[in-house]
């Protein structure tokens, strides 16, 4: 082995995690974990060869890191606006609250630090934020992940079969960059007419639309990919969420023209 080096595709996601499947039928394992480059991030394969959504992992750990604490009433979580709202249900039936934060680690850090956060993270990575550590670590998580198996003595997809449902839709939209203020007011304003409640971190950041009390949509634009839009539907409802991001798509077609 040459360390430092990757055999395969450096994102950990579905197409460059199928060789674990093997692995996972060879030794007749539950799961596999796969890593990026730093670690920070983990993605769970199952044995049905499907990943484990980032925003189960985070609630997993949440769940299991609020069983254990002494007190959760004044406790909060942080997550960043695009987490799933399968983190808010469990940590809000465990006592706690929630506070999101723009899409950033540091973010997350930052109000976990202001709050005395015991846990916190982003649903869209696999990666939990476990103090005293300052940071997303997929190890650390991936630990938290065994601990809790071992601990139930059940398979992982039986745990998750516990944790409340939800769908969570992804999208990328491509726009041009010259029209992302007009893009934004015009989805604000849509949703906004509509009765909705909009949420705008700042101009540039991202615009959270409350469409009902457990299913929301969500843009922003890329920062790390140019001229890609991100859209993003949650609902414990499955036809919710595909109608929501069926709509979003169209009205931001629209405003994109």
């Amino acid at each position: 082995m040459n360390y430092g080096e990757f055999n395969r595709a450096i994102e950990p996601n579905e197409d460059s995690l199928f060789y674990l499947k093997n692995i996972i039928d060879e030794n007749k394992a539950d799961f596999a974990a796969g890593f990026d480059c730093d670690a920070d991030r983990v993605e769970i394969l199952l044995k049905d060869g499907q990943l484990l959504s980032g925003n189960y992992i985070l609630a997993l750990v949440v769940y299991e890191i609020l069983l254990n604490a002494t007190n959760t009433k004044n406790q909060y979580v942080v997550v960043n606006d695009a987490t799933s709202n399968v983190v808010r249900e469990v940590a809000q039936k465990l006592g706690a609250k929630i506070k999101e934060v723009e899409v950033g680690e540091t973010n997350v850090v930052e109000e976990m630090h202001r709050l005395k956060s015991i846990i916190g993270g982003e649903g869209s990575s696999g990666g939990a934020i476990i103090p005293p550590s300052k940071c997303r670590d997929g190890i650390l998580t991936s630990l938290m992940v065994l601990s809790i198996v071992a601990k139930q003595q059940k398979r992982l997809d039986y745990i998750i079969e516990d944790l409340p449902k939800y769908y969570t839709l992804r999208r990328r939209m491509e726009f041009d960059k010259t029209k992302h203020n007009n893009i934004k007011k015009y989805l604000k304003g849509y949703y906004s007419k509509k009765g909705f409640e909009a949420r705008e971190t700042s101009l540039k950041g991202s615009l959270k639309v409350i469409t009902g009390k457990n299913s929301f949509i969500w843009f922003r634009a890329s920062r790390t990919e140019a001229g890609i839009f991100r859209i993003i539907s949650d609902s414990d409802k499955k036809e919710e969420a595909e109608k929501l991001m069926e709509e979003a798509v169209g009205v931001f077609n629209k405003a994109n023209e």
